[in-house]
C-alpha cells in the first residue's frame, strides 16, 4: 500500500515538472565603468607637448605602417642686437625647426633662416604630433628692460612672413615684460592643413618662402627694447615626431605597430588643444593642470551622454558646479 502511494506521488511530480514552463529573467547588462584616468592620459599625450606620455604617443588614425615616436628637444639662447631687439621663429619640420631673422624697430625684416634639427635617422616620412616652447628670461631681473612679443601666424601665410609688423594684431598674441618671463609656455596650434599626413623630408627648407605648409601655425618670439647685445632668453623647443621607415633599411627594426584607430580620441585631443590656447604664462606645471582639467571636462561630458539617466545627470551636475577632479573620477 505504501509502495503504491509512493509510486503515484512520484509519477504526479514527474508530470508536474514536465508540464511546467521555466521562467527566464532577462536583465540588462551593466554598463562598464569608463577608465577616465586612462582617457585623460591619452588625450593629454596627444595634445600637451610637454607631457611625459607625448614622447611615446602615436596618432590613432588609419595608418597601417609601423612607426616610431621620437622626441627632439632643442635649446637655444636668444641674444639681442645692438639695438636691443631679437627674433626667434618656431616652425617644426624634420630637417629644420627653429631659426632667427633680422629685426628693425617694430618689425621683422628678411626671411627667417632655420637651423638643422640634427636628426640623422634614415626615415621615409614624418609627422609632428605636438610641439611647444618654454620661454625663460636669463637677463638680470633687477636691471633688464624690454618686452617679449609672442605672435602666432597662420600656416598658410608663410610666404608673407618675410617682413612682419609686431605691432599688428595676429591670430594669437601675448606681450610680456622681459623681466617677468620666468617660464612662459607656447603650445603650437593646428591649422587647416592635415597634421596627420606623413611628409617627405624633401619638402623641408630652411627659408619660409619655400616651405610647404606643415599643418602647424608658425610662432614668433621677439624681444623689443631690451639690453643691447645681451643674451636675454632661453627657448626650449619640444617636438614630438612620428616616423615611418623604408622596409629595406636597418632603422625599420626600431618601428612598432601603429596605434589603433580612435576617432573619439582624435576629436577630443584636438578640442582640448584648441581650448587650452597658444600662450600660457604660468609654467609647465600650470599648463599640465590646465590640460588635465580641460581633458576631464570633455571626457566627462561624453560619459554623461553615454550613461544617460541619473548617472549622466550626476556627472553633468558635478562638472557644472566645479567639482574636484577626484570626485569626478569616482562617477560610476
Amino acid at each position: 500500500m505504501t509502495k503504491s502511494n509512493d509510486k503515484k506521488k512520484k509519477n504526479s511530480n514527474n508530470n508536474r515538472s514536465n508540464n511546467s514552463t521555466a521562467v527566464v529573467v532577462h536583465r540588462p547588462m551593466p554598463l562598464s565603468r569608463p577608465n577616465v584616468h586612462r582617457a585623460v592620459h591619452d588625450v593629454c599625450s596627444l595634445s600637451n607637448p610637454f607631457c611625459d606620455g607625448a614622447q611615446t604617443a602615436k596618432y590613432p588614425d588609419q595608418q597601417r605602417s609601423f612607426t616610431l615616436p621620437y622626441r627632439v628637444v632643442l635649446i637655444n639662447t636668444i641674444s639681442t642686437d645692438a639695438n636691443g631687439n631679437a627674433a626667434f621663429w618656431v616652425y617644426p619640420q624634420f630637417t629644420y625647426a627653429v631659426g632667427t631673422s633680422t629685426v628693425t624697430a617694430g618689425g621683422i625684416t628678411g626671411a627667417p633662416t632655420f637651423d638643422a634639427t640634427g636628426i640623422t635617422l634614415g626615415i621615409n616620412g614624418y609627422r609632428v604630433n605636438s610641439c611647444g616652447v618654454k620661454v625663460m628670461s636669463i637677463a638680470n631681473l633687477m636691471t633688464v628692460q624690454g618686452v617679449v612679443c609672442m605672435r602666432e601666424y597662420n600656416d598658410t601665410e608663410t610666404t608673407n612672413l618675410n617682413a612682419v609688423d609686431i605691432n599688428q594684431p595676429t591670430k594669437e598674441m601675448l606681450d610680456y615684460p622681459l623681466r617677468k618671463t620666468q617660464e612662459t609656455c607656447v603650445v603650437l596650434q593646428k591649422s587647416g592643413q592635415l597634421t596627420s599626413m606623413f611628409r617627405k623630408t624633401s619638402l623641408d627648407d630652411p627659408t619660409y618662402p619655400l616651405v610647404a605648409p606643415t599643418g602647424w601655425n608658425p610662432i614668433l618670439i621677439a624681444v623689443s627694447g631690451g639690453p643691447a647685445s645681451t643674451a636675454v632668453l632661453r627657448c626650449e623647443t619640444v617636438i614630438n615626431y612620428e616616423f615611418t621607415f623604408d622596409d629595406n633599411g636597418n632603422t625599420y627594426r626600431l618601428a612598432t605597430p601603429p596605434a589603433k584607430m580612435d576617432l573619439a580620441l582624435q576629436q577630443t585631443s584636438n578640442s582640448v588643444l584648441a581650448d587650452v590656447g597658444t600662450f600660457v604664462d604660468k609654467g609647465v606645471s600650470a599648463l599640465e593642470a590646465l590640460f588635465q582639467n580641460k581633458a576631464t571636462k570633455y571626457i566627462m561630458g561624453a560619459i554623461g551622454g553615454y550613461l544617460g539617466g541619473p548617472k549622466g545627470a550626476s556627472a553633468g551636475y558635478m562638472l557644472g558646479n566645479g567639482a574636484p577632479r577626484a570626485m569626478i573620477m569616482d562617477v560610476d
